[in-house]
């Protein structure tokens, strides 16, 4: 059984390490884009420790029987002024799961606690990132209903 719950202080260290594997999966999809940056972890962490207890900001953690499995990043924002979806967004960045089988069960559960805690602060539309080649994830993402709003292309100049 998948628990979702608040992260904490104890968590970090898990959580910089998870998303630095997602970083690294990503920067083989598209090395330019996803490159980490210099200390990129130290960066990461110092991010998600000033976030813990944030208003409208949530660091949630995936476990089943005591272990982690999971992490989300989650943010309640407005949509951007020239949209007007009926109320604000909750937006999933950094989202990962420990194996690609955890998909289903605790990236469904991390995205459902994320929307469960912005719905009554005005959420009416959730938003995820997702790499075009990230299957497991999309898979997830497309199961749960979502559709794709914009893709974003890039290259070097």
């Amino acid at each position: 059984m998948i628990t979702v719950r608040d992260a904490t202080a104890a968590d970090l260290d898990y959580i910089v390490e998870l998303a630095a594997t997602k970083r690294a999966q990503y920067a083989a999809y598209q090395p330019v884009f996803w490159r980490p940056a210099d200390n990129a972890r130290d960066k990461h962490r110092l991010f998600f420790g000033a976030i813990l207890s944030r208003e409208g900001v949530w660091l949630l953690v995936a476990e089943s029987e005591g272990r982690r499995v999971g992490f989300a990043y989650a943010s309640l924002v407005p949509a951007p002024p020239v949209y007007d979806p009926g109320g604000k967004v909750c937006f999933i960045d950094d989202y990962a799961v420990d194996r690609p089988e955890l998909w289903e069960s605790a990236g469904r559960a991390l995205a459902e606690a994320a929307f469960e805690r912005a719905k009554p602060l005005g959420a009416v539309l959730g938003n995820i990132v997702v790499s075009p080649r990230d299957t497991d994830k999309r898979s997830l993402i497309e199961a749960m209903g979502f559709s794709v709003a914009a893709e974003w292309h890039v290259r070097t100049l």
